[in-house]
């Protein structure tokens, strides 16, 4: 891509107004940093060395410590304080939390978005993982 279409296209994402301002800085902050010779999927913050392999007992450290560390006065409101923070509505209140939310949002693993799933299993530490190794399977649960 030549230096005049990328220009353009920082013109288009400013212009446009469709996108949410924060997403339009990082894309444009990307393409500047890429047109002054930086990968692109560097610049961006999308390399593969930003991705972090969680399993899920690492995952539910995390999530367990954000959440708890968010403001709320049981851990339903806590949990729904952060899945605001995940979606991008709010700003994790904690320096901790903001680190172990963004490492969570580079992982590579699934983070649940249901409230009754952070509350009642990933804070209670009672995961249940045995119905995805069922949902790989090729038998029938069933004869």
């Amino acid at each position: 891509m030549t230096a005049e279409r990328v220009n353009l296209l920082v013109g288009l994402l400013h212009a446009g107004g469709e996108l949410p301002p924060d997403v339009v800085r990082w894309l444009v902050d990307g393409l500047q940093a890429w047109q002054q010779g930086r990968d692109l999927e560097a610049a961006l913050g999308l390399h593969y060395a930003d991705v972090q392999e969680l399993d899920h007992d690492e995952r539910d450290e995390l999530l367990q410590a954000a959440i708890r560390l968010c403001p709320g006065t049981s851990p339903s409101a806590q949990a729904t304080y952060f899945l605001q923070v995940l979606d991008g509505r709010l700003r994790h209140p904690d320096e901790a939390g903001r680190h172990f939310t963004d490492i969570l949002l580079r992982s590579r693993c699934f983070i649940p978005r249901s409230i009754r799933h952070l509350r009642s299993r990933i804070l209670q530490g009672k995961r249940h993982d045995s119905w995805r190794q069922w949902e790989r399977t090729e038998k029938p649960l069933c004869p």
